[in-house]
């Protein structure tokens, strides 16, 4: 029920094709923005609303900015209960458009907005706070699964060189995510007291993915609301009763001039890295990556740079041995070589080979709490139970997407690695001092979700246009860097703010895509 907005204190006449939008002021560093209240009717007319990030990272000119409220075409009336809100952001602004749907609207509405603390701050760390996680996609949260080793083998014009450009992991299905990665990165943003007694109770930081698509090629590739990671994410959150998911708005791309080098893939990362740094000057972060492509020259340039006291630790997926890995590297103007092993920088450089693994070590550095290391034991534990065991799977099916008894020998071999750490984190889960809450396992992804881990649209499409792209690219680059050197190329939660004291927050009119006042 929507009770008559007669008290609410702004009025607006708006008229088909055109919106009232109204952006919440921008919230500190570490500070998320929120909605605390919204209100709305029309006395004229009907009209639909969105709720959603204000654009100032995608500006909505390739994909809109992610929608948290979305409400229909023929709104008369819309008021969010107190039991839904806050409806809390990932960007430290949030707006709220009323959208005319008829020829003409007599619209009035109250809202109010506030900041939430995620406690991502350097500061932070001493009371419990967490980190911002930066992670790759391929090999380190989703399984490529190439069925080829080379860029010749893969040149077979049936996909196989997407799948090799992704990533090198065979010991899951193609996309298949692997278990126990997203309790990970939310038990690292809830920080080492998440689920005790002095709890913070920090809102989460979704994390920013670092992905090798080529940014010039955003509308077929981009990470959206809807893809299968971000819903994972969602779904992650969901199991603890959180709001989580993955900062889409803000991720950050690779560049068709990386070509199909990973060296050059792993120099866009760091320097994605010190972008972000550079935007969030007090934020610890904790960078994810696997050693399969780029990733580990990556991390080793951020750690090397002027903000690499910043992150608190590197996690690398070991996707294959260690004499495989690249060797050399390239950083801006300078060329270097691998020399990232175990325990390098003060001990805050871990591989790990399965997240089981991973999860001991970073609840033994205090990275993250007891209970969060016990939901990444239930995430891989349900994994085993149905994959390897051949048990129950639930009634959705597992969240990493396949839900049927593995039988490849490549899966049945990680099955058993995954056992062997499962033991020694249940010992040190065991000892937790309170009782951590269960995985909810009727919230898990249903068929519709997990049919999207099939072929994408838009990659069958336009994957064969990127790729051809991409080999131009390179060449130039290649081209660049022998007649003019490497150097040529460039290388609180706060007091509610209400809608009657606004002041400066910015409103614009749209009318037939242009802006007007």
């Amino acid at each position: 029920m929507c009770s008559p907005c007669n008290s609410c204190p702004f009025q607006e006449t708006q008229y088909f094709g055109t919106h009232e939008e109204v952006i919440s002021p921008s919230c500190p560093e570490s500070f998320v923005a929120g909605v605390t209240k919204l209100k709305s009717d029309a006395t004229r007319g009907k009209y639909k609303v969105v709720v959603w990030n204000s654009g100032d990272y995608f500006n909505g000119d390739i994909s809109d900015p992610y929608i948290y409220d979305l409400q229909g075409d023929s709104v008369r009336c819309y008021e969010v209960h107190s039991s839904s809100l806050p409806m809390i952001g990932d960007a430290d602004k949030i707006k709220v458009t009323l959208n005319c749907e008829s020829v003409m609207c007599s619209l009035r509405y109250d809202f109010e907005f506030s900041c939430f603390e995620t406690g991502v701050l350097l500061s932070d760390e001493v009371d419990g706070g967490g980190v911002q996680v930066l992670s790759d996609i391929d090999d380190t949260i989703v399984c490529p699964s190439p069925q080829c080793t080379s860029k010749i083998d893969c040149s077979t014009g049936d996909g196989s060189f997407a799948g090799f450009i992704a990533g090198k992991d065979n010991r899951l299905d193609h996309k298949e995510i692997y278990p126990g990665v997203g309790e990970i990165m939310l038990g690292l943003a809830r920080g080492p007291i998440a689920g005790l007694e002095d709890d913070p109770k920090f809102h989460p930081a979704k994390p920013i993915l670092l992905s090798a698509r080529p940014r010039e090629a955003q509308a077929m590739l981009a990470m959206d609301q809807s893809s299968v990671l971000n819903l994972y994410l969602e779904n992650v959150g969901d199991r603890l009763n959180m709001t989580y998911g993955a900062n889409v708005d803000q991720s950050k791309y690779g560049t068709l001039f990386d070509g199909s080098s990973f060296t050059e893939m792993g120099e866009t990362k760091a320097k994605s890295y010190a972008e972000i740094g550079k935007r969030l000057p007090q934020t610890r972060f904790l960078f994810m990556g696997d050693n399969g492509q780029g990733d580990v020259c990556a991390a080793q340039a951020m750690l090397e740079s002027d903000q690499g006291d910043r992150l608190a630790a590197v996690l690398i997926h070991q996707t294959e041995e260690m004499s495989q890995m690249l060797q050399e590297c390239e950083d801006g103007s300078r060329d270097f070589t691998i020399d990232l092993n175990e325990g390098d920088f003060e001990g805050r450089v871990h591989y790990h080979k399965t997240h089981s693994n991973a999860a001991l070590w970073l609840l033994e550095k205090g990275l993250i709490s007891c209970c969060s290391a016990n939901h990444v034991y239930q995430a891989v534990d349900e994994f085993i139970t149905c994959r390897c065991d051949g048990g129950d799977c639930g009634t959705h099916g597992l969240p990493t997407g396949i839900s049927v008894k593995a039988t490849r020998s490549d899966t049945l071999n990680y099955c058993s690695a995954m056992k062997a750490d499962q033991e020694l984190l249940k010992v040190k889960t065991d000892e937790c001092p309170v009782d951590c809450p269960r995985l909810d396992a009727s919230k898990g992804f249903d068929d519709e979700i997990s049919s999207q881990l099939g072929p994408n649209y838009w990659i069958v499409v336009g994957l064969p246009i990127v790729l051809s792209l991409i080999c131009c690219c390179a060449c130039f680059r290649r081209i660049k860097k022998k007649r003019y050197g490497e150097g040529s190329i460039e290388s609180i939660e706060g007091s509610p703010i209400n809608s009657s004291s606004i002041g400066g927050i910015a409103k614009r009119i749209e009318i037939d895509g242009r802006e007007g006042v």
